[in-house]
């Protein structure tokens, strides 16, 4: 896989992901014939780690919405267990197709009952693969960026084959839409969150997703320290650490938009992404995006929040400090 810019594979979203979803329209009509059906009653592992594995969050809530037991599983968390005794089929993310956990663990799996999606069918996990799902070798950053809603166009397609609907109707429409918008909104907090000590991100269903993966992309980029919480789990503590030097991004229309009035006097800066809520707009306004479509946006608005916050650090956003040979190869 070629890596480029952070910019540029946040800027190529838009054309990049409506390529991939013509292409996916026009081979991915059916579900593939080399997988064994998934049926009522059965349960379907999603197996990833780091980004990959935050996107399935939302792959794993629109298939039980469908009635299909998903499990959205850190790949290795499997290892010393009957992997084959979590789930009856396994879907592999793995962007690189090189991550070594989440293809171990597919191997427990019987033939026909191993899906992998990757940006590079020519990868490790293809060996492990009875079907895979191809993302088209798309360049990409370091800190992933258009992989990561690239995989969100993979479960569009996947979902479409399997007659579930799965909201709105281009993710890379509703991109290209957001990328314009969220520049002025980034501008405005990008020192806020460049100067912040740690970052909450908060989002409950589909959002989780968004909300884990930017707290990654906190940590990629802006090395400050950041996690996710789902919404109400915040609530039962997370929050009492919360001071002034602390940015909150809150991911969500519901409860998530009463977090501000909880943390009043903490001092935090509080930023929101959604849709308007009881009159009051967000700063990220989503639109009308709704499903993947709407977790795409709001990763895309930590993406810009990532962009502009760097340019007031001191180092760049394209390396990483910490190196390692066993895992993310």
């Amino acid at each position: 896989m070629e890596f480029v810019s952070f910019a540029e594979a946040m800027d190529s979203q838009p054309a990049r992901l409506a390529r991939l979803e013509s292409e996916l329209d026009a081979r991915l009509t059916e579900f593939p014939a080399e997988i064994v059906p998934w049926r009522a009653g059965e349960t379907v592992v999603l197996a990833a780690m780091g980004a990959a594995h935050h996107s399935t969050h939302a792959f794993a809530r629109l298939l039980r919405a469908a009635g299909i037991r998903a499990l959205p599983l850190i790949a290795s968390e499997g290892r010393g267990l009957e992997a084959a005794s979590l789930g009856d089929h396994v879907v592999v993310v793995s962007e690189s197709g090189r991550s070594p956990e989440p293809i171990e663990f597919a191997r427990a799996f019987a033939a026909g009952r191993r899906m992998a999606i990757t940006n590079d069918p020519a990868a490790p996990v293809a060996e492990i693969a009875d079907a895979v799902i191809e993302l088209g070798d798309l360049p990409d950053s370091r800190a992933y960026t258009v992989g990561f809603t690239a995989m969100l166009v993979a479960y569009r397609g996947l979902a479409r084959a399997l007659g579930i609907a799965s909201g709105s109707g281009s993710i890379a429409a509703e991109v290209g839409d957001a990328l314009q918008r969220f520049v002025r909104p980034a501008d405005d907090f990008a020192h806020v969150l460049a100067g912040a000590s740690s970052i909450d991100v908060i989002g409950a269903g589909h959002s989780f997703a968004a909300a884990a993966e930017i707290a990654l992309l906190s940590r990629e980029c802006l090395r400050i320290p950041a996690s996710a919480y789902s919404t109400h789990q915040y609530l039962h503590g997370p929050m009492e650490s919360v001071d002034g030097s602390t940015t909150v991004i809150l991911i969500g229309d519901s409860r998530e938009r009463a977090i501000p009035d909880s943390l009043g006097r903490s001092g935090a800066t509080c930023i929101t992404i959604g849709r308007a809520h009881d009159g009051e707009l967000a700063d990220f306004d989503t639109g009308r995006a709704d499903g993947l479509a709407r977790v795409a946006v709001e990763v895309l608005a930590g993406q810009r929040l990532m962009a502009a916050a760097i340019g007031r650090l001191p180092f760049e956003i394209e390396e990483f400090v910490h190196s390692q040979t066993d895992t993310k190869v």
